[in-house]
């Protein structure tokens, strides 16, 4: 698997609408982290999509002031 890493002001608008889509599910439902903040943060995020497949893998947040406190969610897809 090949993993493309995009920063949120660069997605696509079908990026950004899988990204709703999939932290929209149910069993997205009581995630917390980014997951939560995403519609919210202007700039430092980040998602990791699967070149092949398109599906998206994973979102990082990375817009701390002083100290980049990283923050990460993994979709369900590819958990375990």
């Amino acid at each position: 698997m090949t993993i493309l890493l995009t920063r949120r002001e660069d997605q696509t608008e079908k990026q950004l609408a899988l990204i709703d889509q999939r932290r929209q599910l149910p069993i997205h439902a009581n995630d917390i982290g980014v997951s939560k903040i995403w519609h919210l943060y202007e700039a430092g995020l980040l998602a990791f999509f699967d070149t092949e497949t398109e599906n998206l893998v994973a979102l990082v947040e990375a817009s701390g002031h002083e100290v980049v406190r990283p923050g990460w969610w993994i979709d369900s897809d590819f958990r375990g």
